[in-house]
């Protein structure tokens, strides 16, 4: 995909799978809502969550989003997560609006 079509296709509310390694070094996977806003994935989910007690442990992770129709398109991305608890509300509602069509 090109940079515009990406960015189009990570506008839509496809359901992306995070990868976060827990303390053996396997792969912990769950599937996600998320926000991707000037070339950052935003995800709500619980602080006590095994997800958030994994990358504070290792900040290391993958995103994947996928289309569920044809033509199949995905994009992956890995780095390093940053804990964010500033604003948890707003994003959580803006993440739930882009799912549930509304606020």
């Amino acid at each position: 995909m090109t940079p515009a079509q990406t960015d189009r296709f990570l506008e839509q509310p496809n359901i992306a799978h995070v990868v976060t390694l827990r303390a053996d070094g396997s792969a912990h996977v769950v599937p996600v809502w998320y926000a991707h806003v000037d070339g950052t994935f935003f995800v709500f989910t619980p602080a006590t969550s095994a997800k958030v007690k994994n990358l504070a442990r290792d900040p290391r992770l993958t995103i994947s989003i996928a289309s569920d129709q044809r033509p199949y398109n995905y994009v992956v991305a890995s780095g390093v997560a940053t804990l964010n608890h500033d604003d948890v509300l707003d994003r959580a509602a803006s993440i739930a609006a882009r799912y549930e069509g509304g606020p």
